[in-house]
């Protein structure tokens, strides 16, 4: 049960962090649109 969950809990950590990165380089994507 243990095992499982800090599976789980770092699957979802790592979901979440691919998740940021990929909202993060699309925001800097546009805004590096709108600069140039």
């Amino acid at each position: 049960m243990l095992f499982g969950t800090g599976f789980w809990w770092r699957n979802l950590i790592s979901l979440i962090l691919k998740e940021t990165c990929i909202r993060l380089y699309l925001f800097c994507q546009k805004h590096l649109i709108i600069v140039r």
